[in-house]
Protein backbone atom coordinates (compact mmCIF):
# COMPACT_ATOMS: atom_id res chain seq x y z
CA UNK A 1 0.00 0.00 0.00
CA UNK A 2 1.60 3.46 -1.24
CA UNK A 3 1.84 6.42 1.84
CA UNK A 4 -0.59 9.23 0.88
CA UNK A 5 1.72 12.19 0.67
CA UNK A 6 0.89 14.90 2.76
CA UNK A 7 1.91 18.33 2.79
CA UNK A 8 4.29 19.74 5.80
CA UNK A 9 3.84 21.19 8.72
CA UNK A 10 6.32 23.96 7.69
CA UNK A 11 3.88 24.72 4.45
CA UNK A 12 0.75 25.03 6.90
CA UNK A 13 2.48 27.05 9.05
CA UNK A 14 3.18 28.88 6.26
CA UNK A 15 -0.37 29.01 4.89
CA UNK A 16 -1.75 29.21 8.54
CA UNK A 17 0.25 32.04 9.83
CA UNK A 18 2.21 31.14 12.71
CA UNK A 19 0.61 32.30 15.31
CA UNK A 20 -2.67 31.31 14.28
CA UNK A 21 -1.58 27.62 13.83
CA UNK A 22 0.11 28.02 17.05
CA UNK A 23 -3.59 29.27 18.65
CA UNK A 24 -5.64 26.31 16.47
CA UNK A 25 -2.98 23.42 17.51
CA UNK A 26 -5.44 21.95 20.23
CA UNK A 27 -8.27 22.65 18.58
CA UNK A 28 -7.26 20.83 15.30
CA UNK A 29 -5.45 17.94 17.84
CA UNK A 30 -8.42 17.28 19.48
CA UNK A 31 -10.79 18.20 17.06
CA UNK A 32 -12.50 15.62 14.55
CA UNK A 33 -13.56 16.99 10.80
CA UNK A 34 -16.85 15.00 11.20
CA UNK A 35 -18.16 13.38 8.37
CA UNK A 36 -16.47 13.85 5.08
CA UNK A 37 -19.07 13.53 2.22
CA UNK A 38 -17.75 12.37 -0.92
CA UNK A 39 -17.37 15.96 -2.40
CA UNK A 40 -15.63 16.95 0.17
CA UNK A 41 -13.26 13.73 -0.15
CA UNK A 42 -12.48 14.64 -4.03
CA UNK A 43 -11.62 18.19 -3.00
CA UNK A 44 -9.04 16.73 -0.20
CA UNK A 45 -7.84 14.69 -2.39
CA UNK A 46 -7.05 17.20 -5.02
CA UNK A 47 -5.33 19.36 -2.81
CA UNK A 48 -3.17 16.92 -2.24
CA UNK A 49 -2.10 15.99 -5.15
CA UNK A 50 -2.00 20.06 -6.86
CA UNK A 51 -0.12 21.00 -3.21
CA UNK A 52 2.50 17.78 -3.32
CA UNK A 53 4.83 19.55 -6.00
CA UNK A 54 4.30 23.05 -4.51
CA UNK A 55 5.32 21.77 -0.85
CA UNK A 56 8.93 20.27 -2.37
CA UNK A 57 9.34 23.62 -3.78
CA UNK A 58 9.42 25.17 -0.56
CA UNK A 59 11.12 22.39 1.13
CA UNK A 60 13.79 23.17 -1.38
CA UNK A 61 13.54 26.70 -0.46
CA UNK A 62 14.24 26.10 3.08
CA UNK A 63 17.34 23.66 2.81
CA UNK A 64 18.57 26.27 0.25
CA UNK A 65 22.15 27.66 2.40
CA UNK A 66 22.58 29.89 -0.70
CA UNK A 67 19.38 32.08 -0.45
CA UNK A 68 19.13 34.86 2.28
CA UNK A 69 16.56 34.76 4.56
CA UNK A 70 14.67 37.90 2.07
CA UNK A 71 15.06 35.88 -0.99
CA UNK A 72 13.71 32.78 1.09
CA UNK A 73 10.67 34.55 2.55
CA UNK A 74 9.56 36.32 -0.93
CA UNK A 75 9.95 32.93 -2.83
CA UNK A 76 7.96 30.58 0.05
CA UNK A 77 5.53 33.65 0.06
CA UNK A 78 4.40 32.89 -3.87
CA UNK A 79 4.28 29.22 -3.00
CA UNK A 80 1.99 30.04 0.14
CA UNK A 81 -0.33 32.15 -2.33
CA UNK A 82 -0.13 29.34 -4.71
CA UNK A 83 -1.46 26.94 -1.87
CA UNK A 84 -3.49 29.31 -0.63
CA UNK A 85 -5.16 29.44 -4.28
CA UNK A 86 -5.29 25.36 -4.73
CA UNK A 87 -7.50 25.07 -1.10
CA UNK A 88 -9.88 27.80 -2.74
CA UNK A 89 -10.49 25.97 -5.92
CA UNK A 90 -11.04 23.30 -4.10
CA UNK A 91 -13.55 24.65 -1.63
CA UNK A 92 -11.45 24.05 1.88
CA UNK A 93 -9.85 26.32 4.33
CA UNK A 94 -6.50 26.16 5.16
CA UNK A 95 -8.12 24.64 8.67
CA UNK A 96 -10.00 21.88 7.04
CA UNK A 97 -7.71 20.80 4.97
CA UNK A 98 -5.38 20.65 8.24
CA UNK A 99 -7.80 18.72 10.33
CA UNK A 100 -8.70 16.50 7.21
CA UNK A 101 -4.98 15.90 7.15
CA UNK A 102 -4.38 14.95 10.98
CA UNK A 103 -7.47 12.43 10.43
CA UNK A 104 -6.04 10.99 7.60
CA UNK A 105 -2.90 9.93 9.79
CA UNK A 106 -4.99 9.16 12.91
CA UNK A 107 -7.89 7.18 11.38
CA UNK A 108 -7.19 4.28 9.61
CA UNK A 109 -10.51 3.81 7.19
CA UNK A 110 -10.01 7.69 7.04
CA UNK A 111 -6.48 7.26 5.40
CA UNK A 112 -7.67 4.05 3.43
CA UNK A 113 -10.58 6.51 1.81
CA UNK A 114 -8.06 9.11 1.20
CA UNK A 115 -5.89 6.92 -0.86
CA UNK A 116 -8.54 5.25 -2.69
CA UNK A 117 -9.99 9.05 -3.84
CA UNK A 118 -6.18 9.93 -4.46
CA UNK A 119 -5.99 7.13 -7.00
CA UNK A 120 -9.38 7.98 -8.61
CA UNK A 121 -8.28 11.69 -9.32
CA UNK A 122 -5.27 10.12 -11.27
Amino acid sequence: MKKIPYIAAVTMLLVLGTGMALANTSAVVSGVPGKVNHQEMQNFAKSIKKIEPIDAKAHAVLTNDSLDSTAKYQKLAVYNKQIKDVLADNHLTPERYEMLLRKAETNKSFAQRTEKALHATG
